[in-house]
């Protein structure tokens, strides 16, 4: 499934600027030309219980998400001999 175009780190300074102007996410949506969702789900993932939605966080933590979902998936020595050996029996 295809995925798309990630946010940018100036689209969440706007997104954090227009929050911080009580702006609604639809309003935001309909201005950064993103579908509502997007920037609700980005809102709901990157604001905490106590403090609002932050870009500068929001950024960091998307970088961090990124990196841990890119990792190589190859077995270690031990587990492929596991893995193998199940295979053949």
């Amino acid at each position: 499934m295809p995925k798309g175009k990630e946010l940018t780190f100036f689209e969440r300074e706007r997104i954090e600027t227009y929050l911080r102007m009580k702006k609604k996410i639809l309003w935001i949506a309909k201005k950064l030309g993103r579908d509502y969702s997007v920037i609700r789900k980005e809102v709901k993932r990157n604001t905490g219980e106590v403090l609002p939605y932050c870009a500068v966080d929001a950024q960091s933590y998307a970088e961090r998400r990124k990196k841990n979902t890119n990792r190589d998936q190859k077995l270690l020595p031990l587990e492929k001999g596991l893995v193998t050996g199940k295979l053949t029996v």
